[in-house]
């Protein structure tokens, strides 16, 4: 059997840590992650390390600061715009230089047979408020250097792209400035809508600012968090366009949503209170059957992927340097703790 390989980089902390970062700047379907995995070397600029689960180091590639990383089948794609580029690193650790980016690269997400992702690069255009900005959207493949596809443009939003289904890429309508930093990036993302990949021309509504897009399955299904009423809400909505809600134990806000191999299910975390940083997270594996939430233990943790036996990545709290410790927990809440590490990318197999 096939070891699945995490790609590990030592990067400035983005949520697990409290910090602002881009809201959709790893998501690319189930398994997207935004927080520190396995062995790194401690400094805040890489580089990145791709290891297997039991921390053998298969490679490394230097990178200028924060990334977005996603996987493409048997492929990590990592956007680094500080570095000034777009790569591919394979399971042997092999890095394959794909295209040229901006420093305002951002938004990476792969199709989900694997063969194809999508970025964005924003600017302004009118320098007086209030800001147009350009977003022009880029898709590479397996078979095709990256290209552009279209320039949106839009008042006081980014368009960025957070996760790609079946009809199409899921992207979100960021808003410019920046809301305060929120608990759970989710928060900062804005309406989503469905963008053609080979045309970039926009089409349907997905999410409103009513619920903030958390995370997509291929199917189209999807997960939010609802805005206003009751807080420490989740809603699914299936792709049969069914939709349910989920109220979670003395939760003021949720969020760090990922799917559950098989589709039945989520992990998220919570928080008790928005009052002061750093936040008590609590990660749960909620059940959309039975609408039970159970608790991963009783540290302060947010999960960061899940992998394809069940297992969820989680991180804990972090230290003064942003480190945080990184844990493998088993459905029964049995951990284990694998490193420290900053960020980290999602699992490939």
């Amino acid at each position: 059997m096939r070891r699945s390989a995490i790609a590990v980089i030592s990067l400035m902390c983005l949520a697990a840590c409290g910090g602002s970062a881009d809201p959709t700047a790893t998501q690319g379907g189930p398994n997207a992650v935004i927080n520190p995995l396995l062995p790194v070397v401690a400094t805040s600029k890489g580089p990145l390390r791709l290891s297997t689960m039991d921390g053998t180091s298969v490679g490394e590639q230097a990178v200028g600061g924060n990334v977005a990383m996603v996987a493409a089948g048997s492929l990590l794609i990592v956007l680094d715009p500080l570095g000034g580029k777009l790569f591919a690193m394979g399971r042997d650790g092999k890095v394959t230089i794909l295209a040229a980016v901006s420093p305002t690269a951002r938004g990476l997400v792969a199709s989900p047979d694997g063969t194809a992702w999508m970025w964005a690069e924003t600017l302004p255009v009118d320098p007086v408020t209030p800001h147009t900005y350009a977003t022009k959207l880029f898709v590479g493949g397996t078979t095709s250097a990256g290209h552009q596809v279209t320039i949106h443009l839009e008042t006081d939003h980014w368009l960025v792209p957070v996760a790609w289904i079946a009809r199409g890429v899921i992207a979100a309508h960021v808003p410019i400035p920046a809301p305060p930093v929120a608990a759970f990036p989710e928060a900062l993302a804005g309406p989503t809508s469905l963008v053609d990949p080979a045309t970039g021309k926009e089409g349907e509504a997905i999410t409103s600012t009513a619920c903030s897009f958390g995370a997509a399955r291929a199917d189209g299904a999807f997960l939010c968090i609802p805005r206003g009423g009751a807080p420490g809400r989740v809603r699914w909505v299936n792709a049969n366009g069914t939709i349910k809600d989920f109220t979670l134990p003395t939760a003021a806000d949720a969020g760090d949503l990922r799917f559950l191999s098989g589709g039945n299910g989520a992990v998220l975390a919570t928080v008790p209170s928005l009052a002061t940083a750093p936040y008590s997270y609590a990660a749960y594996r909620l059940d959309f059957s039975s609408g039970a939430a159970t608790r991963y233990g009783t540290g302060v943790l947010r999960p960061i992927a899940v992998l394809s036996d069940g297992r969820i990545v989680a991180t804990g709290p972090a230290a003064t340097s942003g480190l945080a410790p990184v844990f493998v927990i088993t459905a029964d809440g049995t951990s284990s703790k694998m490193t420290d590490a900053y960020q980290v990318g999602p699992p490939i197999v």
